[in-house]
């Protein structure tokens, strides 16, 4: 079905996204930072449709330690 093959889009987004993210945050890259941000809210969309709730606290965490860590990285080299 549409929905079906739209969620599986979602997933390998997602995946692909996080090791970008991973991958940038690792070049110290800012925008490493910023796209795992970006990237929390494409799991918690996922999550929220597979009704995964026990995942979603654990992604809000990620989302906010990124955050965090953007506006640090980002005071640290003005």
């Amino acid at each position: 079905t549409p929905a079906d093959e739209l969620r599986l889009l979602m997933d390998w987004l997602a995946a692909i996204g996080t090791l970008v993210a991973v991958e940038l945050v690792t070049r110290k890259k800012w925008q490493g930072f910023a796209l795992h941000v970006l990237n929390g809210g494409l799991w918690l969309w996922i999550m929220w449709h597979s009704q995964l709730w026990g995942l979603v606290a654990l992604e809000v965490v990620f989302v906010l330690q990124a955050s965090t860590s953007l506006v640090r990285w980002r005071r640290a080299n003005a």
